[in-house]
């Protein structure tokens, strides 16, 4: 049975999805804006984000597959003591927000459960080792054979080119726009991990 990879990297404000079959093909990405309230409320207002995010995910797939296959969640974990390092070495990280994003990422896996067959909750040290984001990404592009280009100043993120982006994106909700893409590019390169790894 073939294995469709559903790539999330957790985001407080957006909740996205990259979907990548199990022979490095990208079928599409999704997103769903929180757009309500600040600090626990928003993690409070993630919960019916995610549900929504995997309700467009599960009809996509639903629509567009014409044999059974099998789907894997691959979603980013959090690491405190990865971010305890971080501060000493300091970066300026609040544990609250890291606390936060573990719960939204607690919310998108026990929502998809019901429909998803496994999950596999990856830390950043294993889809990513000590890699730059931009650099995993533009690999990310390149494994898909897809054409990318850097944006971003002093944290730069890769964007599939526009032909590629106006076609993964059509089925999204909520309107994805070039910026997004340094989280968005992030959830791709994480399915694209699972697909490589046959996670």
């Amino acid at each position: 049975m073939r294995k469709i990879y559903i790539g999330i990297d957790p985001d407080l404000r957006l909740l996205n999805a990259s979907i990548v079959t199990d022979d490095l093909k990208l079928l599409a990405v999704f997103a769903r804006r929180n757009k309500e309230g600040m600090d626990n409320v928003a993690v409070e207002n993630s919960v019916s984000a995610a549900l929504q995010l995997c309700n467009d995910v599960r009809f996509f797939i639903s629509t567009s597959q014409t044999e059974p296959v099998r789907t894997v969640l691959c979603i980013e974990s959090q690491n405190m003591e990865r971010a305890r390092q971080d501060r000493a070495r300091g970066k300026k990280i609040n544990p609250e927000d890291i606390r936060r994003l573990a719960q939204v990422t607690g919310s998108v896996m026990g929502v998809f459960r019901s429909y998803i067959g496994e999950i596999k909750l990856l830390q950043p040290i294993i889809w990513k080792k000590t890699m730059k984001d931009h650099i995993v990404q533009s690999r990310a592009y390149s494994t898909l054979s897809l054409t990318s280009y850097p944006m971003g100043g002093k944290k730069p993120y890769h964007v599939p080119c526009d032909v590629t982006r106006a076609r993964i994106t059509l089925f999204s909700h909520d309107k994805i726009n070039p910026g997004d893409f340094s989280d968005i590019s992030d959830s791709i390169a994480i399915a694209v991990y699972g697909a490589k790894n046959n996670l």
